[in-house]
């Protein structure tokens, strides 16, 4: 079984931040990332979708949950 791996943007986009924010996130040992193809001089990280998908947790605040959450499929 392979397991779908995603870029940082679009896990920034699944989690609704931004794409710095997403990076910080991997940096700092929230999520685990690998890396991926070569880009530049280093490489892009890349994230596992289910990984991405367990990691949003909506904000439920006096209006609801928060809008803007990417649908997954």
């Amino acid at each position: 079984m392979t397991e779908d791996r995603i870029s940082v943007d679009e896990f920034a986009t699944i989690v609704g931040v931004s794409k710095s924010q997403a990076t910080r996130y991997c940096l700092n040992g929230l999520i685990e990332s690998f890396p991926g193809k070569k880009r530049g001089r280093g490489y892009a990280r890349t994230v596992r979708r289910a990984d991405a998908i367990a990691f949003v947790r909506p904000k439920h605040g006096p209006k609801g949950p928060r809008k803007g959450v990417a649908d997954v499929a």
